[in-house]
């Protein structure tokens, strides 16, 4: 688990902190959820040093630290933890928490579209289906 490291100093106004709700629906492209964070921080008041900790931290992991890193910086100081995010020290882990399913079966895949498939649908098939 890796503990994401918050200062003190410069924090914005915790009541215009939205939560990490607000990335809802924000690209999921690094560098837009980054600079979606670094506005909220702003407009809550955060100083500069604040917002450039900031992204010193969410660059400091991969996508899914800064994805925690990103959340943790938007969420209220002390507000009640109603879905059990934080561990018994206040941290938010990031171990595991994006993880998702692998999706194993013989019908996806790059084998899927076997050229001497018994149906005799081909890859050059999907194609000319794709790209006409």
């Amino acid at each position: 688990m890796t503990a994401i490291t918050k200062p003190t100093e410069g924090a914005p106004d915790n009541s215009l902190l939205p939560g990490g709700g607000a990335l809802v629906g924000v690209d999921g492209n690094a560098y837009s959820v980054m600079a979606e964070v670094s506005r909220i921080l702003k407009r809550a008041g955060a100083s500069r040093e604040y917002v450039d900790a900031y992204t010193a931290e969410a660059t400091s992991g991969d996508y899914d630290h800064l994805l925690a890193t990103s959340i943790a910086f938007i969420e209220p100081e002390g507000e009640a933890d109603p879905i059990g995010d934080y561990d018994a020290d206040g941290e938010f882990p990031t171990e595991g928490l994006f993880d998702s399913p692998v999706i194993e079966s013989e019908d996806w895949g790059p084998d899927a579209l076997d050229e001497d498939d018994d149906e005799g649908f081909t890859f050059g098939d999907a194609m000319s289906l794709r790209f006409g």
